[in-house]
C-alpha cells in the first residue's frame, strides 16, 4: 500500500522549498523511521531520492495550500493539482503538452467546465508519469499519452476533498489503496 502523507497549511509563496524539504525531512524520519543525516540527493532533471538500499521511495507535489509526499517500496511519481484551479488558455496549453489522442479526447468534451477538468486530469496524470521516469517537466514534449497507462505501467487518478491526485508506478505496484497520513502542524 502506498502512504500518502499530506499537510494542509503549506506556504509555497513563503520560502516554498524549505518548507518541502522540512516537510519531507519530518516524514522521512519521524513515519519512516530513518535517523540520523538523511542525504537527499537531487538528479540533473529534477527527481529527488534518497539511497535505494533503505527501500524508501518517495515523491513530492504541491497545489496551493496541500503539499504531498508518497512513500513506497519501489519508484513512483505523484502529481496533484486543485479540481477548482484556474487555468489560462486551457486549449493553448493542451495544444502544446497533449498528445493527439489525448487532445481528441478533450476535444469531444463541448461544456468549458468539463473541458478544464478533464484536462487537469490529464496533466496530473501526465506529470505523475514524468516523475516516474524521472524526467519530470523536462521530457513533457516527449511524453506519451497518459489516457491509459504507458508502457505496463500503473497510473491512477483519483478525487480526494477537491484534489485531482495521480500516482504512476511500475506494473507490480498494488495502487488500489492509499493510506492518507494527515501531518499534524
Amino acid at each position: 500500500m502506498i502512504s500518502i502523507y499530506y499537510s494542509e497549511q503549506f506556504q509555497k509563496k513563503e520560502h516554498g522549498s524549505q518548507e518541502s524539504r522540512r516537510l519531507l525531512d519530518r516524514v522521512l524520519r519521524e513515519y519512516c523511521g530513518l535517523s540520523g543525516q538523511v542525504t537527499v540527493r537531487t538528479e540533473k532533471q529534477g527527481r529527488r531520492y534518497i539511497d535505494e538500499r533503505s527501500g524508501i521511495f518517495f515523491s513530492v507535489t504541491h497545489t496551493d495550500r496541500f503539499w504531498f509526499c508518497s512513500v513506497y517500496n519501489q519508484r513512483h511519481g505523484i502529481d496533484a493539482e486543485l479540481w477548482s484551479r484556474n487555468l489560462f488558455s486551457p486549449q493553448r496549453l493542451a495544444a502544446r503538452f497533449l498528445t493527439e489522442p489525448e487532445q481528441r479526447e478533450l476535444s469531444s468534451r463541448t461544456d468549458e467546465e468539463a473541458y478544464r477538468k478533464r484536462l487537469i486530469w490529464l496533466w496530473t496524470r501526465k506529470e505523475a508519469y514524468l516523475k516516474y521516469t524521472g524526467e519530470g517537466l523536462y521530457g513533457l514534449s516527449r511524453a506519451p499519452s497518459v489516457l491509459e497507462a504507458p508502457g505496463g505501467l500503473v497510473l491512477r487518478t483519483v478525487d480526494r476533498d477537491g484534489v485531482c491526485f495521480s500516482v504512476c508506478a511500475g506494473k507490480e505496484a498494488a495502487l488500489t489503496d492509499f493510506e492518507w497520513i494527515r501531518l499534524k502542524e
